[in-house]
Parts: C-alpha cells; sequence; structure tokens
C-alpha cells in the first residue's frame, strides 16, 4: 500500500456495554463536530465531514473526508470498526501544490530537480502529517467516546 486513500481498524472495549447506546454516544459525538452528514443505518454510522471541515486543527476526524463506524457486542464488551477515507484530504493537497509549483519552478535559485524535490517533500508533509496525525487522533476519540457506556 503505498499511498494510505483509505484506513480500517478495529477497537476493543472491555467490560459490559450496550452497542445501541455506544453507536448513539458515536452518533452524538460525530453531530458535535458538525459534520456535512451523519447518517445512522442500522449498527453503522455513515459521515462526511466536507472539504473544508478537515482543515480545522480541533477537529478530530482531521483529515478523515469521510468514512463508516460500526458497533458489535464481542465476549468481552464492544468491538468498534471503522473505516476513513483521506481522498478529499489527496486532492486538496494536491491542488495546494500544483498552485504553489508555478512558483516554485520559476525560482532562479533553484533546479528543476531541486524544485521537485522541494514540492514532493511539501505534498508528504502536508498529505502524510494530517493522515498519521488522524490515525493517532481518531480511535482515541472513539474508545474515549465508547467507554463510558
Amino acid at each position: 500500500m503505498a499511498l494510505p486513500f483509505s484506513y480500517s481498524g478495529r477497537i476493543e472495549v472491555d467490560g459490559p456495554h450496550d452497542p445501541k447506546a455506544a453507536l448513539l454516544k458515536i452518533e452524538h459525538g460525530l453531530d458535535r463536530l458538525r459534520l456535512r452528514r451523519a447518517i445512522r443505518v442500522g449498527q453503522q454510522i455513515q459521515f462526511s465531514a466536507g472539504i473544508w471541515q478537515n482543515m480545522a486543527g480541533r477537529n478530530v476526524l482531521g483529515a478523515a473526508g469521510s468514512g463508516e463506524v460500526s458497533v458489535q457486542p464481542s465476549k468481552t464488551g464492544l468491538t468498534v470498526t471503522y473505516r476513513i477515507r483521506f481522498i478529499q484530504l489527496f486532492f486538496m493537497t494536491l491542488f495546494v501544490v500544483g498552485f504553489t509549483s508555478m512558483f516554485v519552478f520559476n525560482t532562479p535559485n533553484l533546479t528543476r530537480e531541486g524544485s521537485a524535490t522541494l514540492l514532493l517533500g511539501m505534498w508528504l508533509l502536508m498529505y502524510g502529517g494530517n493522515v498519521v496525525v488522524t490515525l493517532f487522533r481518531f480511535p482515541r476519540w472513539l474508545r474515549t467516546t465508547v467507554e463510558p457506556c
């Protein structure tokens, strides 16, 4: 997997928990983030943050533009399964780097290779950094949202 356009994960929450109450808490938590759309379909919540929503640093979704969360009972408690997508971030960073490239390639003191390396590093930092931060924050947010059930 060269570029993570999406990521799937699972969280195990121990102890006696109600799956419906956990899903409701996640749904309310997503509503507090003021997403463009959050729809509950059975035991799954599908959400879409919108392009500009994920640019705010305080948003726990960070770079995730959309995804799904589902909750199922397990032997020891609950299993929260999630999938988040980064397609919108990919195109936004590509647009920013493309726009910036007009200025970087016209810089007289940089070679073509140096300009390309600078733009590649800029893209990797913007895309990869946001993905890593989101992969760290979102599962932790899910766990803290579900644990008090």
